[in-house]
């Protein structure tokens, strides 16, 4: 048993190789690969010579942004870059969007973006909502998390802040979000 348990510690850990990508730009900046080295360690090799030649880097983050855009589209960069500018400000919305055949209203905290797999851009974000707390009263929380898809969006407003103390504003902004969201009528599904 204690042969085991000893061994148990002492077993080897395995490394992931380098991609051929990583060792061609590897070579292509003109670095030594040591052999046996891992994914990891051919990645901190490849930052310190970006380091010594930032030109190096940039075209590479060039290429890499091209190569988005003929991926995904110019106008779903620029999305994307404006709602992670908005998360990286701390910004909040009221928002309203389908899921199925229903809609929702809710007030969310930007906290960035995803591309989905079908190539859609979601946006990341959490539900703030009213709580009755038997000991505090009435407080506001940071619930649940919760991914919009750009595309389902019906309505939305920014907001530059919301003061988690303070449950009359967030009243008051939940009560424009029901206006809004009685306002806004769905397309019938085809």
């Amino acid at each position: 048993m204690l042969k085991w348990l000893l061994g148990f510690f002492n077993r080897p850990t395995y490394a992931t190789p380098p991609t051929e990508k990583q060792l061609g730009y590897a070579r292509k900046l003109g670095i030594k690969i040591p052999e046996g080295i891992d994914r990891e360690g051919l990645s901190e090799l490849i930052r310190r010579a970006e380091d010594k030649n930032p030109a190096a880097k940039a075209n590479r983050e060039e290429r890499n942004k091209q190569g988005r855009i003929k991926d995904l589209g110019m106008e779903t960069i620029e999305q994307e870059e404006k709602w992670e500018a908005l998360a990286e400000a701390n910004k909040w919305m009221m928002v309203v969007f389908s899921k199925g055949s229903s809609k929702h209203a809710e007030i969310v905290r930007i906290n960035g973006t995803c591309i989905s797999k079908m190539k859609k851009l979601i946006l990341e974000t959490e539900i703030v909502e009213l709580d009755r707390d038997s000991d505090l009263g009435e407080c506001l929380e940071i619930d649940k998390y919760l991914e919009i898809p750009l595309d389902r969006i019906k309505w939305f407003e920014i907001i530059n802040e919301i003061d988690l103390r303070n449950t009359k504003q967030f009243k008051t902004l939940a009560e424009r979000l029901q206006k809004q969201l009685q306002e806004i009528k769905l397309a019938p599904p085809q």
